[in-house]
């Protein structure tokens, strides 16, 4: 009875992940962190031809890797004829034994500054946006198909 109750549940959860995953708010404004996500237009969730920077999208990806160790380094200028926006990044994903991977990844974004100005117009300050991103994933293969 356990049993039938955990499979109920574990196909019930992998149905509802992808719905809960790209529940984002302004989805538009997300920056993917490596080349092929970006040429992909985003379509690399269960990608495991790369995934060095799994930390910032799906974890259990890693285990389903070939290698043991992948890392990568982007830059990217987000927009640049408007905002000149760019993105530095840098991940890694780790594959431990069969069962177990790790990623690890940083990214930090910078934007030109800004002025801002009151009701009437005028300058009364600037503002230069900017983020940084650290993400930590783990994963665990609990079935030969699922993480």
């Amino acid at each position: 009875m356990m049993k039938r109750i955990i499979i109920h549940l574990t196909v019930v959860f992998m149905f509802l992940s992808p719905v809960i995953s790209n529940a984002q708010a302004l989805p538009f404004t997300a920056v993917d962190y490596d080349a092929v996500t970006l040429a992909k237009g985003g379509a690399s969730l269960t990608e495991t031809s790369t995934v060095a920077n799994a930390a910032f999208a799906n974890p259990a990806a890693i285990v389903f890797y070939d290698d043991m160790l992948d890392a990568s380094l982007a830059y990217t200028m987000w927009q640049p004829d408007f905002s000149n926006t760019s993105v530095a990044s840098a991940g890694a994903a780790l594959k431990i034994g069969k069962n177990i991977g790790v990623a690890l990844g940083l990214s930090k974004g910078s934007s030109p500054e800004f002025s801002i100005v009151d009701g009437s117009g005028a300058e009364t300050g600037s503002f230069k946006p900017g983020n940084l991103q650290l993400g930590l994933g783990v994963a665990y293969k609990i079935i030969p198909f699922l993480s």
